[in-house]
């Protein structure tokens, strides 16, 4: 995984800090972008957030020098795209869903030490579905399979099966050569199955797609969404989760859940990510029997 450390080399007068740099030039270096603005500030910037910017954007971020942890605030304009905007920040405590004007569900997530204006991000409830709960995030939902066929479990799967089955469906993988976005799915299942309340609201999924989605985890943690900024208020509506870096408080396998790093796809994309054969440790016809043969093996 690339460096998550941003370094923003400020203009010398802070007076120019919150004003938008216009993009004239992207350089890599080592295992940053850097990006050189028209008034002659350089923004230093990890491969994760580097990777949207493109010349012609404008960049915004608060004064700073020297280095800066993942979830620096940085706000990327794009001029001629609407609703395209970029912005990375610490985020705070997500409120549980409600309705919008157009009574449609939503989370409010709270912008944690902000300093470019923006206090909250509405983040649609379809949108936190896609990201999180879907298991092939190049899949439309209807099409997704569910994170219990990926780890070839049944629905009342308990936590020691959830447990075992995926340590050897991970292995299976490893032995295949899988690629790291698969390893990212069946971990994201793991984790998104192994806590019972978020496991409550993905087994509501399946049967109505529609339902208001919480934020996992109430938030807290580095954010990385593209939508567009209202022009009224201090507020930017998300269309698309890049990335979330949303703890796991008991995580037997992760410090941080994989549904909540970004691994490069977008939800909604084309194309799937192919799903390699079924275990031969656990077949699609899952029994029981074969997972306390595969805990009596030592497998």
């Amino acid at each position: 995984m690339n460096s998550m450390v941003d370094t923003i080399v400020a203009a010398p007068a802070s007076s120019e800090a919150h004003l938008p740099s216009r993009v004239l030039e992207i350089r890599p270096e080592e295992s940053k972008l850097v990006c050189v603005g028209a008034d002659g500030r350089e923004f230093a910037l990890s491969r994760l957030i580097g990777s949207n910017v493109r010349v012609g954007d404008e960049l915004l971020a608060p004064a700073s020098a020297g280095t800066a942890i993942a979830d620096t605030e940085i706000y990327i304009r794009k001029p001629t795209l609407r609703r395209a905007d970029v912005y990375q920040v610490k985020a705070g405590y997500a409120a549980l869903p409600k309705m919008d004007k157009r009574e449609e569900p939503f989370v409010r997530v709270q912008v944690a030490e902000g300093q470019l204006g923006i206090n909250v991000i509405h983040i649609p409830c379809h949108v936190i579905r896609d990201y999180f709960f879907a298991a092939n995030r190049r899949a439309s939902w209807p099409s997704q399979p569910t994170f219990y066929y990926v780890l070839r479990l049944p629905q009342d799967v308990t936590y020691k099966e959830l447990r075992l089955a995926y340590r050897l469906r991970r292995l299976e993988f490893q032995k295949q050569n899988a690629s790291k976005a698969e390893l990212a799915m069946i971990e994201r299942a793991y984790n998104m199955l192994a806590d019972p309340d978020i496991r409550g609201v993905y087994d509501a999924l399946i049967k109505d797609s529609a339902i208001p989605v919480p934020f996992p985890y109430s938030g807290f943690g580095s954010l990385l969404v593209q939508g567009e900024r209202s022009a009224e208020s201090g507020a930017i509506t998300s269309k698309i989760m890049r990335s979330s870096g949303t703890a796991i408080a008991n995580s037997r396998f992760s410090s941080t859940t994989s549904c909540c790093r970004s691994d490069g796809i977008q939800p909604g994309a084309s194309g799937a990510i192919s799903l390699l054969p079924p275990s031969k440790y656990l077949p699609t016809s899952f029994t029981r029997a074969a997972i306390a043969n595969a805990a009596a093996s030592g497998n």
